[in-house]
């Protein structure tokens, strides 16, 4: 059984879901990138606040390790850069699915912009290559003929 390649159902059909795909990715690299700056913040405003950390509370007689703490602070920090990272690898991917599954319609776009300037390259270029051509056949037309001449 031969599978026809050039199948306008099934391109239909396989462009919806790379269009989906891209649009699923490119929405969850936003929502990443958008938690990881949150975390960075607040990791950065944590972070801040390690000075205090180790100060006796005289308020309850405690420390405060635990909410102020700098293995707390970097550890949003981290979590932060390796969100961002999957972020933006899945903003890129999702980037060029969507890219891809717009790929005719960008062409077609192109060839509309391009369409009037070779349509009008080619009505000027025509009599000018005719002419040269019918040159060219009267100069191989005689060149015939006299070789023809010579071998009398």
């Amino acid at each position: 059984m031969e599978k026809k390649y050039l199948n306008e159902e099934e391109y239909i059909k396989n462009n919806k879901k790379v269009n989906s795909i891209g649009k699923i990715l490119l929405i969850t690299g936003i929502i990443l990138i958008i938690i990881a700056v949150l975390l960075m913040v607040i990791s950065f405003l944590g972070l801040k606040n390690t000075v205090n950390v180790y100060n006796f509370n005289s308020t309850d007689d405690s420390f405060n390790l635990v909410t102020n703490s700098m293995f707390g602070s970097f550890g949003l920090f981290a979590i932060a850069v390796f969100l961002s990272f999957i972020g933006f690898t899945s903003l890129m991917f999702g980037g060029v699915l969507t890219l891809t599954s717009h790929r005719r319609e960008i062409a077609a776009y192109t060839t509309q912009q391009a369409m009037p300037i070779v349509k009008e390259t080619t009505e000027e270029l025509t009599p000018t290559a005719a002419k040269a051509a019918g040159t060219v056949a009267k100069e191989v037309t005689k060149g015939v003929k006299e070789g023809l001449k010579e071998e009398k």
